[in-house]
Order: structure tokens, then C-alpha cells, then sequence
């Protein structure tokens, strides 16, 4: 799976230039060799030899990751950063819209948090295989990504 990276090459190089801030990213190679380069170093890259490419938070942002493993059997991790106290809703729906299970609404402190999900409803029964979305809102924002279950 190929991320489409130019936009996010062009927020930090122009942070870069504006704000004088320093910002790395982690290459990862074909080779399983890990690279972790200035953004300012981006035309020394050689882009046939990488396979994947960690996107570095920017500071002061919301960032929701991919949850993992995905796909997932009996449970999966969705891990999210943010930069202030605020609160933070976490919830699963299926693939149709419907509200499968709400993992977390309540205030969490600056930083890194993860949180689990079982592949259990409301109701604390299991639910079917399937690709499902998990919806993280905090303050003002709101991000989506889906994870697939397979039983």
C-alpha cells in the first residue's frame, strides 16, 4: 500500500523554511534497513529502493495511527497523540454506519494513548468478520481509518 506522501513533503519543507524548524522522516527500505533523513535532504533519496515511509507528527497536531494488527483476530491497538488536554471520543462502526461499540469518551492529558478494541459490541457479543471504521474526535477534529477482522 503506497502512500501518497508529496503533500506531506511539501507542508514540511515549507514549516521548514517558514518557521526554521528541523523535521526528520524514517525511511524504510526494501532492504529492511531503516533510514531517518532531514526533510531537507528529500532530493538524496533514491525512491526506487523504499517501501514505506513513517509520517513524523507535526507539532502541535492530532494524529490518529493505523491500528494494528490489521487485520486483527481476537483484538487490535488504535494508538493516537494529541498535543493538548482535551477530550477524546473513540468509536467503532461498521461498514453500513451503525455505532458498534464506543471505546472511550472521557478527558485525556497531552501525549501518546492507545486503547484496545476486542471485536465486541455494545452488548459484549462478538462481532462478525468484516471491515469496520473507528472514529476519533478531539476538540474540533475528527479522523477515521478502518481495520478489517477476520475470524
Amino acid at each position: 500500500m503506497k502512500k501518497n506522501i508529496l503533500p506531506v513533503l511539501i507542508l514540511l519543507i515549507l514549516n521548514s523554511v517558514i518557521f526554521g524548524q528541523s523535521y526528520t522522516m524514517k525511511i524504510h527500505l526494501s532492504g529492511g534497513q531503516t533510514e531517518t533523513i532531514p526533510v531537507n535532504d528529500i532530493a538524496k533519496i533514491v525512491f526506487s529502493d523504499i517501501n514505506g515511509i513513517e509520517e513524523a507528527p507535526l507539532p502541535g497536531t492530532f494524529q490518529l495511527m493505523q491500528n494494528y494488527p490489521n487485520p486483527f483476530n481476537p483484538s487490535t491497538t488504535i494508538e493516537y497523540r494529541i498535543p493538548e488536554t482535551g477530550n477524546v471520543k473513540i468509536t467503532v462502526y461498521d461498514i453500513k454506519g451503525n455505532m458498534i461499540r464506543e471505546l472511550l469518551n472521557g478527558t485525556q492529558s497531552s501525549g501518546s494513548h492507545q486503547v484496545s478494541w476486542d471485536g465486541k459490541n455494545s452488548d459484549g457479543k462478538q462481532v462478525s468478520s468484516g471491515i469496520y471504521l473507528y472514529k476519533t474526535e478531539y476538540k474540533n477534529s475528527t479522523v477515521s481509518k478502518s481495520m478489517m477482522l477476520i475470524k
